[in-house]
């Protein structure tokens, strides 16, 4: 089956499932109030599109739901952790921060069966200053990696900051590392700190000039 350039609204729960077969794909459709149980885009109660077969795929599709209600539980497009492949609007479990403000606008990314690589996104880093970059629930993401590369002024980071999230609600058990190179001292800081059973990512800078930072995280549940 193909399911291409539609328009869901007003639908009840899923707007498209696959179950138990493969060879099927959805593309450049537009999914607005759809499985809410006609209670509104802020209630959400089942995926919008679930794949629940191997071999499927969903690319370019769109939807209305936003991050902020966006879980494990009720993702846009549920892979069901098969081998399906969902390229688009399925960011969920991850709050991203523009100049220290949340951002629920920030949903894309790519789904490869387990595997989940966000969209790249580039913050601010800010002069002789403190700032979030990324907010991670740990009830459904138990690891994760942060690609990224510092620009400032004339020196050059890039690194991998990967961290495993606390065992139980107080955060036990949780550990970072942050492994990079550069070719001066940027003056930059990334931590990761738990948040009860979640992850706060985070930077500081000194007191030079602003710069930029460009990353993407990865997770495999």
């Amino acid at each position: 089956m193909r399911i291409v350039q539609n328009t869901f609204d007003n639908v009840y729960a899923e707007g498209i499932s696959i179950v138990n077969v493969g060879l099927n794909a959805s593309a450049y459709n537009t999914f607005y109030d759809v499985g809410n149980w006609f209670q509104g885009t802020t209630s959400p109660v089942t995926p919008v599109i679930d794949i629940n077969g191997n071999n499927n795929v969903s690319i370019g599709d769109m939807f209305e739901r936003t991050t902020q209600y966006a879980d494990g539980l009720r993702p846009r497009i549920k892979l069901n952790n098969l081998n399906g492949i969902a390229l688009g609007m399925n960011v969920s479990n991850i709050v991203f921060y523009e100049s220290n403000v949340a951002d629920l606008t920030v949903a894309n990314q790519i789904a490869v069966g387990t595997y989940q690589r966000t969209a790249g996104i580039q913050d601010i880093i800010a002069n002789n200053s403190s700032a979030n970059l990324a907010y991670i629930s740990g009830t459904y993401i138990s690891s994760f990696k942060m690609d990224y590369t510092i620009v400032r002024d004339v020196y050059r980071r890039s690194g991998t900051l990967s961290a495993v999230k606390g065992q139980a609600a107080l955060g036990t058990g949780f550990t970072y590392t942050d492994n990079f190179i550069e070719n001066g001292a940027t003056g930059v800081t990334l931590t990761a700190a738990a948040d009860g059973a979640n992850v706060l990512v985070s930077y500081s800078s000194t007191n030079t000039v602003s710069g930029t930072i460009n990353y993407s995280i990865t997770n495999l549940g």
